[in-house]
């Protein structure tokens, strides 16, 4: 089993390293055809028409030799100039993520002897053993020189999970004018890419901000912040009605109770995502692709539609310890980041995520228990919001999200309906949907 499964992965490999592509193939096998055919044409031998068709036939079979030996030469010259730069370690590749435009990766590659009139493309091979489509990138530079051995360019890459890959390796393609013919060179490389989800247009209330960092974004209303009564702090010329007399009684120690105010800088909204799964997920790709996917789409336009009325909004990971400051540079760039590889957990449920904090807007899933989420609402402030986001739905319709185009890749259209049949003999099914209708009961009822 395992020889079959080395062989297997080897195929691909050996197909990639044949230097004729299909369209040389086409072209050889149309031109024998076509000869064969003009050859079987009864024509009257030593007559002016039959030496001149001759001529003919003999010019075009010379003159189609001839640009296929240039194709070939140009093509094969490029390719042994990058295979002697590789051997010589001078070859300089890189892939990194684009900032600017999500999804795309840039791709340097130097030095590189293009062929005349030729074409230079890219295979990547990710997760040890899957291949990316072949493709050409979009070149940054407009004008450039003759002889410029310097390739820069730009690739959109749709994968079908929004999550982090692991580039393993490069396979340069240099190809001729007709693209007859292609020469490959693998290149090794170490790197990552990310594929981040999308924003999709979405509706969310207008939402009361808790707390504050610092002090100088003001809000329109002085707001009431909650007083840290379980809080004491030593009597110093304070209000003598404050003092706990139960503790002096008891300790001897003149303590007061922090009272609670207002405070006129309440302006940061703490949007809180639990990606607690609270149902037994193992081996179910529907959970951990389409609706994992789906749930970081719409965790991503919430937050994106919230700050377009606070650019304060403090996303309160339960995938690490620190969250993202939207000061920070390229912050938005980075928590995009950070929704795209994180995934269902079991470690932080919603319990101890919420615990000692001020969320203003809570991001729930079908995954969440809701007898949980009928108690930690109980106990939430009235102005803290609770947006719920059934996870069935994700596969129910791919007009009313418009995610689907994003999630899988273009050509394989068939995951769509392996993903519904799947759920549909799921025994997590019922579980989740009773979940869900549970859910939204509470939020029904909520005030």
């Amino acid at each position: 089993m395992q020889r079959k499964a080395n062989i297997t992965k080897l195929l691909p490999q050996i197909a990639f390293l044949f230097p004729f592509t299909p369209y040389f193939l086409l072209f050889a096998f149309g031109s024998f055809l076509a000869y064969g055919w003009l050859k079987s044409k009864p024509l009257i031998p030593d007559t002016p028409v039959f030496e001149i068709f001759t001529l003919l036939l003999k010019v075009t079979v010379v003159f189609g030799f001839m640009i296929l030996g240039f194709a070939f030469i140009t093509a094969l010259i490029s390719w042994i100039y990058l295979l002697i730069q590789k051997k010589r370690n001078e070859v300089v590749f890189k892939i990194r993520s684009s900032v600017k435009y999500d999804n795309y990766l840039e791709i340097e590659l130097k030095p590189v002897l293009r062929p005349l009139f030729g074409f230079i493309k890219f295979r990547l091979i990710y997760n040890e053993e899957e291949y990316s489509p072949k493709f050409q990138l979009t070149e940054l530079e407009k004008e450039r020189p003759l002889l410029n051995t310097s390739l820069k360019g730009n690739y959109k890459w749709d994968l079908p999970e929004i999550k982090e890959y692991k580039i393993d390796k490069a396979i340069v393609f240099v190809e001729d004018i007709f693209q007859f013919f292609s020469f490959a060179l693998y290149l090794d490389t170490f790197e990552r890419f990310s594929s981040v989800p999308k924003n999709l247009d979405v509706e969310v209330q207008k939402v009361s901000p808790k707390k504050t960092e610092n002090i100088i974004s003001r809000i329109d209303v002085i707001k009431k912040v909650e007083g840290e009564y379980m809080n004491y702090k030593t009597f110093e010329n304070d209000d003598i009605r404050r003092i706990v007399w139960k503790i002096y009684a008891k300790n001897k120690e003149l303590v007061v109770r922090t009272p609670e105010g207002v405070d006129p800088y309440s302006s940061h909204i703490y949007l809180f995502a639990s990606f607690f799964a609270g149902f037994d997920i193992s081996n179910n790709e529907t959970v951990q692709v389409p609706f994992l996917n789906h749930y970081k789409t719409m965790v991503w336009s919430i937050y994106t539609e919230l700050k377009k009325f606070n650019p304060n909004v403090r996303f309160i990971s339960d995938q690490s310890d620190k969250y993202i400051l939207s000061s920070d540079i390229d912050s938005d760039a980075k928590l995009k980041h950070l929704i795209s590889v994180s995934d269902w957990q079991k470690h932080t449920n919603l319990k101890s995520y919420l615990h000692d904090s001020h969320p203003s807007i809570v991001i729930i899933s079908s995954l969440n228990n809701a007898h949980v989420i009928e108690e930690i609402m109980a106990k939430a402030d009235r102005d803290t919001i609770f947006i719920f986001v059934p996870l069935s739905e994700a596969l129910q319709t791919q007009k009313a999200l418009d995610w689907l185009e994003f999630i899988f890749v273009k050509g394989d259209k068939n995951k769509t309906s392996k993903y519904k049949t799947q759920w549909a003999l799921s025994p997590l099914k019922n579980r989740i949907l009773d979940n869900e209708k549970k859910i939204k009961s509470i939020l029904g009822t909520k005030d």
